[in-house]
């Protein structure tokens, strides 16, 4: 699985976590899959926010955030996720 999988099932799809898809938590990233579960909604921004960033031990267990967030982000309804970028901001010479 890669992160926006991840991803799609924490926000979407809400399948429960098995044991043959622990392997995969090699590729399971928690910084990334917070950043993209956030951008979102800024329901799910809060959610964030409040749970895995000011609880840091989340971020030590991989497998233990990840079913965490499947079980507090509630399940929405499927759209794209916008990355948000920096905006660079033009100078006048």
């Amino acid at each position: 699985m890669q992160t926006l999988d991840y991803v799609k099932n924490i926000i979407f799809h809400k399948k429960k976590h098995t044991s043959k898809n622990i392997e995969d938590l090699k590729t399971y990233n928690p910084f990334m899959v917070n950043r993209w579960v956030s951008m979102f909604d800024g329901e799910s921004a809060n959610i964030i926010n409040q749970t895995s960033n000011k609880i840091n031990y989340f971020n030590n267990d991989k497998e233990m955030q990840y079913k965490m967030l499947l079980n507090v982000v509630p399940k929405k309804k499927s759209k794209m996720i916008d990355y948000i970028k920096k905006q660079i901001e033009e100078t006048i010479e």
